[in-house]
C-alpha cells in the first residue's frame, strides 16, 4: 500500500491548521484523542470531542471508538449540551442517539429550561420528527399553563413569551385546559386579557366543532358566562361599525372597509344560544 512505503496514514476531513503547530486547540482536542485511540486504545472525552471522533469513527470504521463515543454522549447529556448533541445526530442520521436525546428531553423538561426548550423546537421541524416534536411540544404547553401561576411571581420578565407561546397552540386539544385555567381563581390574580380575548374568539369560531367532538361538557360553566357577554359585545362592536361606516358614506368619506372577519360574525350563534339554555338546565 502507498501508505506503507510512504509511511503517511491520509486522514482526511482535518483543516491544515491542525497540523500547524502543537499549540493548535483542534490538535491538542480531538485529532489528538484519535491518535491515542489509535495506539493506545485509550481516550479522553467531553461533547465536543466525542461528536467529532463519533463521525471519524464512523468514516474509518472504529467500531470500538464508535461505541465508546456514543455510550458518553449518551450519558452525559445534560440541559446545557442536549441540543448540540441531538442537532449532529439529525445532521448524522444516528437515529438511536436522536431518540435517545428525546427521551431525555422528554425526561428532564421544565419550568426552569421550558423556554431554552420552546425557543429550539420553533427552529426545528424535521419530518421525520414531527411526532416527537409536537408531543414534546404539547408537553412543553402543559407545563408553562401548570407553572404560569408561579412563573408570574418568579420569571416576570418570560411572561410574555409564556403568553405569546400559550396563544400560539389554542387548538382543539388545548382549549379545555385554557378555558378552564381562565376560570381558576387563582389566575384572576395576573392580568390576562389578552391570552382570555384569543380564547374566547377561538371558542366562538370553533363552538360547532366543540360541540360535536364533546368538548363542551369538560368546559367550566364560568367560561361560558364570560363567553356570551364577549360575542355580544362583538357582535354590538360590528352594528357599531356597519353604522359608522353607513353615515361616512352617506357623507361622502372614505374609510377602510371592515375586515373579512368582522363581516362574516352572525347575528346570534344558535349553539351558544342552546348552550346557555342547557348551563341554565345545568345539562352542562
Amino acid at each position: 500500500m502507498v501508505e506503507s512505503r510512504q509511511k503517511i496514514i491520509d486522514i482526511q476531513d482535518c483543516e491544515y491548521d491542525v497540523f500547524h503547530g502543537f499549540n493548535s486547540s483542534l490538535l491538542s482536542s480531538y485529532l489528538i484523542e484519535f491518535l491515542r485511540y489509535l495506539y493506545c486504545k485509550e481516550v479522553e472525552l467531553d461533547t465536543e470531542i466525542a461528536i467529532k471522533l463519533l463521525a471519524f469513527s464512523d468514516k474509518y470504521l472504529q467500531n470500538d471508538l464508535n461505541d465508546k463515543c456514543m455510550s458518553f454522549l449518551k450519558h452525559r447529556l445534560n440541559s446545557k449540551n442536549v441540543y448540540t448533541v441531538l442537532d449532529f445526530a439529525r445532521e448524522e442520521n444516528h437515529s438511536s442517539l436522536a431518540n435517545w436525546c428525546l427521551k431525555f428531553l422528554e425526561n428532564n423538561i421544565n419550568i426552569r429550561n421550558v423556554k431554552n426548550f420552546i425557543q429550539y423546537l420553533d427552529k426545528k421541524s424535521d419530518p421525520e420528527f414531527i411526532t416527537e416534536h409536537l408531543k414534546l411540544k404539547r408537553q412543553a404547553f402543559d407545563i408553562v399553563l401548570e407553572n404560569y401561576i408561579d412563573a408570574s411571581q418568579k420569571q416576570q420578565e418570560n411572561l410574555k413569551f409564556y403568553e405569546d407561546f400559550l396563544i400560539k397552540n389554542i387548538e382543539i386539544d388545548t382549549i379545555t385546559s385554557l378555558a378552564n385555567f381562565l376560570c381558576d381563581g387563582n389566575s384572576k390574580e395576573i392580568n390576562l386579557d389578552n391570552l382570555k380575548r384569543q380564547v374566547l374568539n377561538f371558542a366562538d369560531q370553533n363552538f360547532k366543532t366543540l360541540q360535536e367532538k364533546n368538548i363542551l361538557k369538560d368546559i367550566e360553566k364560568n367560561f361560558f358566562i364570560e363567553l356570551v357577554p364577549y360575542i355580544q359585545q362583538k357582535k354590538s362592536d360590528h352594528e357599531d361599525d356597519k353604522i359608522s361606516l353607513e353615515n361616512e358614506k352617506k357623507k361622502g368619506l372614505k374609510r377602510r372597509e371592515p375586515s373579512s372577519n368582522s363581516e362574516n360574525i352572525p347575528e346570534e350563534n344558535p349553539l351558544l344560544k342552546q348552550t346557555k339554555k342547557d348551563l341554565v338546565d345545568n345539562q352542562y
